[in-house]
């Protein structure tokens, strides 16, 4: 360094000898670098890792410290650069214990550098300096480290990003600004959901949606997850939006004729909704065909919950939501959705259903009790609504019975997994029964009876193998009232009943089945061997179909089998042999099946539990056995419009219990026993002078004057035919 003690920039110092060289007249160079030179063994330079202009100035001059060291291999047979410098010699090392530099005849080394006197070697600064020392020519050790030193500048800072404080305070504002964003986003959320809330608290029935502009909600991925969960068939919105658009180019008619769509488009064929143009001349008449997008509507901007795609019941509460729409819930008997006039009257006047809007009373006709209920597509949970039972929060039971229903049943009801129970009877349902009833694994009741449903029965039916109760009875010519809540009538197609052969080999899959009952349809086939594999099968009632076969033995396994009804069809043969089996048979119905011809089985007479016999109608013959006496619970017996013969036994005066016996239009003959009279003084008799309670051949004939059968006690005659 130039001061008192090193006159000028280009004098070096040799502390070996303690003289001082002119850099610039002894051979010595100074480029960029610190350089070190012994006269007797030429030039050798330590390269210094700095600017070219860093070096030795004017201003500073003195020695860079020996630092940043680099290690490096030195070639025997070439000059090479000491880490990147200039100049090079043979068998120049390093010792990296000692740190000297040196070739075979001089070393250069340094001491660290704190702490240290400018006599061994440092300025008053600490800085090292080089310094030339003796070693023996024999160390020819090649293998050490070359160290390189940098420049060291008394003023240079580290960079800034190295800096610990300035990354400590960097790293805190990140985090800081992360939980503003947060926040914002939390608060934002909540005040949207409070906000639909509020203005939902009122629900009634939603208007058809408004397809732009997009909200958040519609790009929230609740859309998506329906699609994937929910929506039957791999279908999507867009696809049934599509449908009607194709179905209606050209501003053609859809649905029932009335109601025109206009002018659609779909943009590139890929596009939410949102994308669907205004140009319609009514979407609400789109949306009347297909409630999957009312609903879909409901669930994303009207329904107070707001569920997201996280919330474990949002495709439970989507399907309700699509049955009350597909049901038309204005117009229930009890608990539908508010209708909109009514929901303004109650807010300007003041009144109430229940405690507020969302709530119902139902008057209790077995109880007489008043009942509060939540309404269907009110802000409480899908679980509380009307008719609705839950466990662990699924859905379990839907029973709607009697409750002016007026829709179809939609796929997606098979889509509720741990529904156990579904009663739509006595409503407006109908359309077909679609073939995504058979995903519903947990189903035991299912009654569909006294509605308007046509078409095949699905064969997946067959997979609901813990059904107990199946009633799909009465659904033929329906003429049901499905009057609207505005009064209007709504007109559903005329329905021939449900068709297929419900009692083919399949049936013998539905194991655990008590209760069938599929009564005015037109239901064909047989009645499979397969029955006999229903053991629980307590209640078999299969009148007015047209089914043609003859009745199996295996009918007969059927021990806990209490009513047996197999009237109005073509069933042919005779009654079964071994029909006595039946110990627990209260109820035997047969008439109206024209081909059933042969006598009555003895065992028959073994039914002692029989109530109701119905054998009328038929082509039965032979005559009653004096066995019937052994039927004392009998209520009901018809046996007219057959070919049976003889005389009325005065057994059947055993029958306290009668109530109704027909035997006209028969050729059994004779006079009424007075055994059989007497039973007109205990329950043979009726005070309605129309019931024809005990009927027979005992008109007189024209031309002899004398009845087939005599009978004082009949209530009402006819003659032999």
């Amino acid at each position: 360094k130039s001061n008192d003690k090193y006159p000028t920039q280009q004098h070096l110092k040799d502390e070996e000898t303690g003289e001082y060289y002119d850099s610039q007249k002894d051979g010595y160079s100074i480029s960029g670098a610190a350089s070190l030179a012994d006269k007797s063994q030429g030039t050798y330079s330590i390269n210094v890792n700095s600017n070219a202009d860093s070096g030795l100035s004017k201003q500073e001059g003195g020695f860079a410290a020996l630092s940043h060291m680099v290690r490096s291999s030195y070639d025997h047979d070439k000059t090479k650069p000491i880490g990147g410098g200039n100049g090079g010699n043979d068998d120049l090392r390093v010792n990296i214990h000692d740190r000297r530099y040196s070739d075979k005849s001089s070393e250069y080394s340094h001491e660290d550098m704190y702490d240290k006197k400018p006599e061994d070697g440092f300025t008053k600064e600490g800085i090292a300096i080089a310094k030339a020392v003796n070693v023996d020519d024999d160390d020819d050790d090649d293998d050490k480290p070359v160290y390189s030193a940098i420049e060291y500048d008394p003023n240079a800072k580290p960079p800034i990003y190295r800096n610990r404080r300035f990354q400590a305070y960097s790293a805190l504002g990140l985090v800081v600004i992360a939980v503003i964003v947060t926040v914002a986003v939390v608060v934002t959320t909540q005040k949207t959901k409070e906000k639909n809330a509020a203005n939902n608290k009122n629900f009634v029935q939603p208007s058809p949606p408004t397809l732009a502009p997009t909200t958040s909600r519609d790009v929230s991925g609740v859309k998506e997850f329906l699609e994937r969960n929910v929506l039957f068939g791999n279908i999507t919105f867009d696809s049934i939006v599509a449908g009607y658009v194709n179905a209606t180019a050209g501003n053609t008619t859809a649905g029932d004729g009335n109601s025109t769509i206009g002018n659609v488009t779909l943009g590139d064929g890929n596009s939410t909704m949102g994308n669907i143009t205004e140009d319609m001349t009514t979407f609400a008449e789109l949306e009347a065909e297909d409630p999957r997008l009312v609903a879909l509507d409901w669930i994303l901007h009207q329904d107070a919950m707001q569920l997201e795609v996280y919330d474990d019941n949002l495709s439970q509460r989507y399907i309700m939501g699509l049955l009350a729409v597909a049901w038309d819930s204005e117009s229930w008997d009890h608990c539908g959705a508010v209708v909109e006039d009514d929901a303004e009257n109650m807010e300007e006047t003041g009144s109430t259903l229940g405690n507020d809007s969302s709530t119902c009373t139902v008057t209790n006709n077995a109880t007489g009790l008043v009942q509060i209920f939540q309404r269907w597509l009110s802000d409480a949970d899908e679980c509380d609504w009307y008719g609705v039972l839950c466990s662990g929060g699924f859905v379990r039971s839907i029973e709607l019975a009697e409750n002016n229903l007026i829709g179809e049943i939609v796929p997606e009801l098979g889509m509720l997994p741990f529904l156990q129970i579904i009663d739509l009877s006595s409503n407006c349902i109908f359309g077909t029964i679609p073939s995504s009833i058979g995903q519903l694994s947990y189903l035991t009741n299912m009654d569909l009876k006294d509605n308007g449903l046509s078409g095949n029965i699905p064969m997946e039916l067959f997979n609901l193998t813990n059904l107990v109760k199946l009633d799909l009875s009465y659904n033929v010519n329906y003429d049901g009232n499905c009057t609207r809540f505005d009064g209007t009538e709504k007109e559903i197609p005329t329905s021939n009943g449900l068709e297929g052969m419900i009692l083919d080999s399949n049936i013998g899959r539905l194991e655990y089945l008590q209760d069938i009952d599929v009564t005015d349809n037109y239901f064909s086939g047989s009645i499979s061997p397969e029955i006999g594999k229903l053991k629980q099968l307590g209640r078999m009632v299969v009148d007015n179909n047209v089914f043609k076969s003859t009745v199996p033995d295996e009918i007969t396994q059927l021990i806990n089998l209490k009513e047996l009804w197999l009237s109005m069809n073509y069933f042919t043969g005779g009654i079964p042999e071994n029909i006595g089996a039946l110990k627990s048979l209260e109820s035997f119905s047969m008439w109206e099946n024209e081909d059933l011809t042969g006598h009555i089985p003895d065992s028959l007479y073994d039914l002692t539990m029989l109530e109701d016999l119905h054998l009328f109608r038929n082509s039965f013959s032979g005559s009653i056995s004096t066995q019937i006496g052994r039927l004392t619970k009998l209520k009901t017996l018809t046996l007219a419009e057959n070919n049976f013969t003889g005389t009325l036994p005065t057994e059947l005066g055993l029958c306290q219990d009668l109530e109704f016996l027909r035997i006209e239009m028969t050729d059994i003959e004779g006079s009424a026993p007075k055994e059989v009279c007497d039973l007109t003084e205990k329950n043979l008799f009726s005070d309605d002078r129309d019931k024809e309670y005990f009927k027979a051949d005992c008109l007189e004939d024209n031309v002899t004057m004398v009845a087939f059968f005599v009978c004082d006690c009949c209530s009402s005659c006819c003659d032999h035919v």
